[in-house]
């Protein structure tokens, strides 16, 4: 279900089991997997189904330290956040994306399910990613 909340129809309160904040490619993969698990999901998007631009227009902002593309250039408010604007720039994790990852790193040494696959050098999990988070979130191991 979709609500707008611009909508004088949308409802003043929601009670859900898991609010996740940002429709991107994380948000979406994440409320999906919740869902599935059978909890009650709200996936909260700043933005519409498409661009509109007052909506862009509160991504703007200053940036202090490395350069950067300016904001409203570099994130977009709507569904599917940035991945609307990726053309293909992709890369496949390495092994040094996850050296310092919060969370890679715990109490008790390295998540347990991490692997790599030695064909791609690309992360193989017995959980996915998704699952991962999804655990964390709901205090699974």
């Amino acid at each position: 279900m979709l609500i707008d909340l611009d909508d004088a129809t949308a409802p003043e309160l929601l009670e859900t089991d898991v609010c996740v904040v940002g429709g991107g490619a994380a948000g979406v993969a994440l409320a999906r997997n919740l869902a599935q698990q059978g909890h009650d999901v709200c996936l909260l998007e700043a933005g519409g189904i498409d661009f509109e631009q007052a909506t862009q227009d509160l991504c703007r902002g200053g940036i202090t330290g490395m350069e950067y593309y300016e904001l409203e250039h570099s994130r977009l408010r709507f569904f599917g956040g940035t991945t609307n604007i990726w053309g293909g720039r992709s890369v496949p994790l390495d092994r040094i994306d996850f050296e310092n990852a919060i969370g890679y790193h715990t109490a008790v040494g390295r998540l347990p399910w991490m692997t790599w696959n030695p064909t791609t050098g690309s992360p193989t999990t017995r959980l996915s990613w998704v699952n991962m988070i999804t655990a964390m979130i709901c205090g699974k191991s």
